[in-house]
């Protein structure tokens, strides 16, 4: 019997769960500051979008 190392994958794991969070909450603070009129729209799509990539990729 052998064990397979898979500490790179658990990794991989953790990762694409905790990313749709972080994203979530760049969003939230990206639409704050859009609201102020802080940061362009373009720049609140790009942040918009990650958080969409993230999202869809954890699923």
């Amino acid at each position: 019997m052998f064990k397979v190392n898979d500490i790179e994958l658990q990794a991989q794991i953790i990762k694409v769960r905790t990313a749709p969070k972080l994203a979530s909450e760049n969003e939230r603070r990206a639409k704050l500051l859009l609201e102020k009129q802080a940061i362009s729209q373009e720049e609140y799509d790009i942040v918009s979008a990650d958080y969409q990539s993230a999202s869809a990729e954890s699923q």
